[in-house]
């Protein structure tokens, strides 16, 4: 049981990481789209690695 709930306390922490770092990379992404063409804007982003995969679909409110 100990073991579960320290997996589970990783994965919290490792969300909030992501959390924080999401709007800056999502800014960058948006700010190379828009060099290549002004008219466009960030759709979607997807980032990967060999243990995890993050996908943002920023919007505007």
């Amino acid at each position: 049981m100990e073991t579960i709930e320290r997996v589970q306390k990783h994965k919290e922490a490792l969300t909030a990481e992501y959390s924080e770092a999401i709007p800056g990379l999502t800014a960058l992404a948006r700010s190379m789209v828009r060099e290549l063409d002004p008219l466009d804007d960030l759709e979607f982003l997807r980032v990967r690695s060999a243990k995890h995969e993050i996908m943002v679909a920023p919007r505007e409110w």
